[in-house]
């Protein structure tokens, strides 16, 4: 799978979350998990790559697209794992990729690698892990978050 000239990280398909891309309105999108995290893990790791038409003339403004990953235990409120707003990115230019809406411009983070302490959830049976694209402030500017290399790490 590819999106213009932006291949997965690793091997050849990557996960596609959109505020927009496919829909018949803008609105936020939503992966969940339910799983186990065995006894001596300590973390998950995973690949994405956020791209967004807000940047550059919406950074800093009410229009802040997020990306957040939340981890949520059996009776617990949800722990962020990782969150970025198009605000706090750093972005460069996509030139062979534009999203439906918005404009003719598309930017994107590059590929960036996260590494989230899910230590205390190990051996607590089942959890939630939620990654989400949140559309804020507007219908009219889309926000992708390609998802890749979904791994967890044992303790050394």
């Amino acid at each position: 799978m590819r999106l213009g000239s932006i291949l997965p990280s690793h091997g050849d398909y990557m996960a596609l979350m959109s505020t927009g891309i496919g829909s018949i309105e803008n609105s936020d999108s939503k992966m969940e998990q339910f799983v186990e995290i065995p006894e001596g893990v300590r973390s998950i790791t995973f690949d994405y790559n956020m791209i967004s038409e807000e940047p550059m003339e919406w950074v800093d403004s009410e229009y802040d697209d997020r990306f957040r990953v939340t981890i949520t235990g059996e009776g617990q409120e949800p722990v962020t794992l990782h969150e970025q707003t198009v605000s706090e990115a750093q972005w460069r230019a996509v030139p062979d990729v534009n999203l439906d809406g918005g404009d003719n411009t598309a930017y994107m983070t590059g590929w960036m690698r996260v590494s989230a302490d899910v230590s205390s959830f190990a051996g607590a049976g089942a959890v939630r892990i939620q990654l989400e694209v949140l559309d804020e402030g507007d219908i009219e500017y889309d926000t992708v978050v390609l998802l890749d290399d979904v791994k967890h790490r044992e303790l050394c």
